[in-house]
């Protein structure tokens, strides 16, 4: 999952702290709403099912670094944790998720979100400057590996062309749950 995760966000890095990984062993994956605090919120009461597509849900999915994901933020709400950076895209992916699984808000939780996403210019993911001095393609997997451990729920459509010079075909990007995930080549 976390190629699939380093893809979508542009990158092998974590939003919250801006650093960039070298290699995917040096991540975990986080929920943004996290698992024991979405059980708290009311996903106690939902079925086994919703709790699995709660799990691995790639709206709730980014990486950290493992002390960031279990000494810091561990099962806190964003009333008791805000990151240091990308405040405003993660108060938008926390409206964004606890609807979705019916979960619900304390009210300190509710104004944190309120009063983040009031001041937002907008809510997109800040890419840290090392995303330019380690290229995506330095992730260690090939196309093939990483479109192969993608749950066919996560791309509709391949895109592919001739590559100019060689007439073979490349790989220019998937188009998942109706957005462009990846553009460009594999190689």
């Amino acid at each position: 999952m976390e190629p699939y995760i380093s893809i979508r966000q542009g990158g092998l890095f974590s939003p919250y702290s801006m650093k960039c990984f070298v290699s995917i062993r040096q991540t975990d994956i986080e929920h943004i709403v996290a698992r024991s605090e979405a059980h708290d919120s009311g996903l106690r009461a939902a079925t086994a099912q919703a709790r699995k597509d709660f799990a691995e849900d790639p709206l709730n999915l980014t990486l950290a670094s493992p002390f960031l994901n279990r000494s810091q933020k561990i099962a806190k709400d964003a009333g008791e944790w805000l990151p240091p950076n990308n405040r405003c895209w993660y108060a938008n992916m926390v409206v964004q998720v606890k609807p979705k699984y019916g979960l619900t808000m304390d009210e300190k939780e509710a104004a944190v979100l309120s009063r983040i996403l009031r001041s937002c210019p907008n809510v997109e993911m800040e890419l840290p400057t090392c995303i330019d001095r380690i290229p995506f393609r330095t992730v260690p997997l090939a196309a093939a590996n990483i479109l192969s451990m993608l749950p066919e729920q996560y791309f509709e459509t391949i895109v592919c062309e001739e590559h100019p010079a060689t007439n073979a075909p490349t790989a220019l990007g998937w188009v998942g749950a109706g957005e462009l995930v990846h553009q460009g080549d594999f190689a």
